[in-house]
């Protein structure tokens, strides 16, 4: 194998490993569309989820195809790997709490890590390789995974307040008081 084989093998992986994650966050980001039909914030922030994922399955299975990768082998052993991993544990999780939409959006906000971490990885390993291509849509997905925790942290509190007001009356302002605290507020550039 030639160096630049090396180096597209390398990058397919990790190209690979990214699409078969988008893969397996897709369908819980696509069920929570029924799930946030009451509550119109969580919905819009669903939608958004649902929207960038798709984008991003397409620009990463165009990106292997361009790197040479002729089968999808390595993103299906991936996605098999992932979702042993995580269906394993979301079924586990999902069998002991009903699901609120809280919940679910903070289950959507680790995912979202998951791949921020994720594009992390691949950027750093298209630049260590002279591939500008793929760090710039890493770069991009990054971006896109950036705003979408965001918008979860910015609606969270406000989700939790209506959670716990179904079981106790509970100040609404106390969302805002979350909302205001420095840690959380630079979460998504409120400060």
């Amino acid at each position: 194998m030639t160096n630049q084989e090396d180096s597209n093998r390398t990058l397919t992986t990790y190209v690979g490993d990214m699409h078969a994650w988008e893969e397996h966050i897709l369908e819980p980001f696509e069920r929570q569309l029924e799930l946030t039909k009451g509550t119109p914030e969580a919905q819009v922030v669903v939608q958004q989820l649902v929207t960038t994922t798709r984008q991003h399955i397409t620009a990463l299975e165009q990106r292997v195809k361009t790197l040479g990768h002729t089968g999808k082998n390595i993103t299906d052993a991936l996605k098999t790997g992932v979702s042993e991993l995580l269906g394993v544990a979301a079924a586990t999780i999902n069998s002991v709490r009903p699901q609120t939409v809280s919940k679910a959006l903070r289950d959507d906000y680790t995912a979202t890590n998951h791949a921020i971490i994720g594009y992390i990885m691949l950027q750093t390993t298209a630049l260590a390789l002279h591939d500008e291509t793929t760090a710039e849509l890493a770069a991009s997905h990054l971006a896109d995974h950036v705003k979408n925790a965001q918008a979860i942290a910015a609606i969270m509190p406000a989700l939790v307040i209506k959670d716990v007001a179904d079981d106790a009356p509970v100040d609404a302002s106390i969302a805002k008081q979350v909302i205001g605290n420095t840690n959380v507020g630079s979460l998504y550039g409120l400060i």
